[in-house]
């Protein structure tokens, strides 16, 4: 995971890297100071792939920007022949941002009104519902718990297909009271990362009742006393609400459980062998 950085914003000069490490050095600070785009240049032959791949990393990406890359060969720019020219642009989304100001606080100035709101409800929700006192499983499951009570799933995409902008981002979830699970998951990675606790996004998809896979899904992965399970807020948030109920099947689950009902890379993520221990 990444540690909290000063404010710095002095970005390598790309003329430097030399080898594949000191690329990824060099993605990595651009990721923690929120940099949309870059162009850097390499002493070696580099592919889109690789820097696709980097990004993809959720030990060193564990909240993971949108990429997209383009590479010239040397023979249009440069005359060595291992060299070559990245042309490299990265978005991420409000949670993203919200991220990133946490791990790197210097980034608050550069973060939007509502970003700024969310952050603010983020750490004051932290502060208000743990305790020193609580284990990390105790915490995990009272933030778990505490997004369902003070949300719902939004049903206008159920209903209607479609809905706004809103309910993919924390703001939705934490202001509007009504989100999915893109906003459940960066919310709860959010939570997670203030709080100390390990913490990934995992993206894939759904199972429907005759196995086909649905749309896009997003949920969590958290280690707890060195052992990872899956933490899918959405599925323990019933729809339609019923008040005072909530689920607790997918809190902390592991790969057999989730694997009847979810789809994702396995291979992409940290194993979760154990059993489900509330």
């Amino acid at each position: 995971m990444f540690k909290k950085k000063k404010r710095n914003r002095n970005i390598c000069n790309p003329n430097e890297i030399k080898d594949s490490k000191h690329l990824i050095n060099e993605l990595i600070k651009l990721y923690v100071h929120g940099q949309k785009s870059a162009k850097l240049s390499t002493f070696f032959p580099i592919s889109p792939k690789f820097i696709i791949d980097t990004y993809s990393n959720v030990a060193l990406f564990p909240f993971q920007p949108g990429v997209n890359c383009s590479i010239q060969s040397n023979n249009s720019f440069a005359s060595s022949s291992n060299m070559s020219l990245i042309d490299l642009e990265l978005s991420y989304s409000q949670g993203n941002r919200v991220f990133i100001s946490i791990i790197n606080p210097g980034f608050i100035e550069d973060l939007t009104e509502r970003e700024l709101m969310v952050r603010d409800r983020i750490l004051s929700i932290a502060s208000s519902i743990i305790s020193s006192k609580m284990t990390n499983k105790e915490k995990a499951k009272i933030v778990h718990d505490y997004l369902i009570d003070t949300s719902e799933y939004d049903s206008d995409l159920v209903r209607y297909k479609h809905t706004t902008e809103d309910s993919y981002t924390p703001y939705g979830l934490l202001f509007n009271h009504k989100a999915v699970c893109q906003a459940y998951a960066e919310t709860y990675m959010l939570l997670m990362t203030v709080i100390g606790i390990e913490c990934f996004i995992v993206t894939g998809k759904l199972l429907t009742s005759s196995g086909n896979a649905s749309d896009n899904h997003a949920w969590n992965i958290i280690k707890i006393n060195n052992k990872y399970g899956h933490v899918d807020v959405t599925s323990d948030n019933p729809y339609p609400k019923r008040l005072g109920y909530k689920a607790n099947d997918f809190f902390y689950a592991n790969d057999d459980f989730m694997d009847k009902t979810h789809i994702w890379r396995i291979d992409k993520y940290p194993l979760c062998p154990n059993p489900n221990e509330l």
